[in-house]
């Protein structure tokens, strides 16, 4: 819940400048966060004293008009995979003001199969590189699973679960993906116990970031998924009748997770405690979750979207993928 001021934003996006082609060409450019307007634009136009002047409604936008001028002003190229940063000798004046409006709301980075692999295991520096690229791009929504295992700690515990439990139900991190698409639980795992605070910790400063540059991270929806012997650990308010868990079978020999009925009231329980956990976690950073339950294939339990229900359904697969903006 730290605020976050206009110039807050404004040093990110000098930051950028910094980290990635050099403290020196910051003096270049001068930063303006301007009005809301119907869609987020960005203006490039010549200030004073030979510099650059940029507006932009956000830290995104600022951050595109940048890229913009040091692609067509520098020719700078700046990439996920190696860039081309040697500056001109001086600030190339525009020849006349430049307007670009994004029409597309959302701009939307990553699916959850991107989150295992090398992904897991980034520390601040290669988070903050990625961050520095994502805004470049114009990208404001990220899917972001970093420290979810704390939250699935905290929710395990108070479901009944002991520590040592919830640590063999959380898989380890190169199979987060699937761990999180309900594919299988605990492989590759347990953790270290230092791993959920420092996780956290890194989630925290990423998230951070993104709010002073105007990117909202896309946190883990509450799909249903509980480990298959739920009904004998569950405790107190959260003891569930068998009837409202759905069995499912192996993916690749790997035993899913079972799923709650949606439909059932035990669901709308576990769900308000899970946000409940992961507001604990993150605070307030985002209006967008995702989830990708049944994940090529698993048991249903005869739900279909259509069904009567006073919370939310979520069955079948949800997935809305990568998307590359330029």
């Amino acid at each position: 819940n730290v605020p976050v001021t206009e110039q807050d934003t404004i040093n990110e996006v000098k930051g950028i400048i910094n980290r990635n082609i050099g403290k020196e060409y910051e003096d270049w450019f001068t930063f303006e966060i301007g009005p809301e307007g119907k869609y987020d634009y960005y203006e490039i136009e010549n200030g004073a004293n030979g510099k650059i002047h940029i507006t932009g409604n956000d830290g995104i936008s600022l951050a595109s008009g940048l890229n913009y001028y040091l692609k067509y002003y520098c020719n700078v190229s700046i990439t996920q995979v190696g860039s081309q940063v040697q500056m001109p000798q001086k600030a190339a004046p525009v020849s006349q003001k430049i307007h670009k409006d994004c029409k597309v709301p959302v701009r939307y980075a990553y699916n959850y199969c991107t989150m295992s692999y090398s992904m897991p295991f980034w520390g601040e520096q290669e988070w903050r590189k990625e961050l520095d690229w994502l805004a470049l791009n114009g990208v404001n929504v990220v899917l972001d699973v970093t420290a979810q295992e704390e939250v699935w700690r905290q929710f395990l515990n108070a479901l009944g679960y002991s520590h040592q439990d919830a640590k063999d139900y959380i898989a380890g991190p190169a199979y987060y993906a699937w761990a999180y698409m309900a594919n299988l639980s605990g492989y590759g795992g347990p953790v270290h116990d230092s791993w959920f605070a420092k996780r956290t910790e890194l989630a925290r400063k990423n998230q951070l970031v993104m709010r002073k540059l105007g990117m909202q991270p896309i946190l883990q929806g509450y799909s249903g998924m509980v480990p298959v012997d739920i009904a004998q650990k569950a405790k107190g308010e959260y003891a569930l009748d068998g009837a409202d868990v759905i069995s499912q079978p192996t993916w690749c020999s790997f035993q899913r997770p079972y799923m709650l009925k949606t439909t059932a009231a035990a669901y709308e329980k576990y769900a308000e405690l899970f946000y409940q956990c992961q507001k604990n976690v993150f605070g307030d950073v985002t209006d967008y979750y995702a989830t990708d339950p049944f994940h090529e294939g698993g048991n249903t339990g005869g739900m279909n979207p259509a069904d009567d229900a006073d919370v939310p359904v979520f069955v079948g697969r949800f997935n809305i993928g990568a998307v590359s903006l330029h």
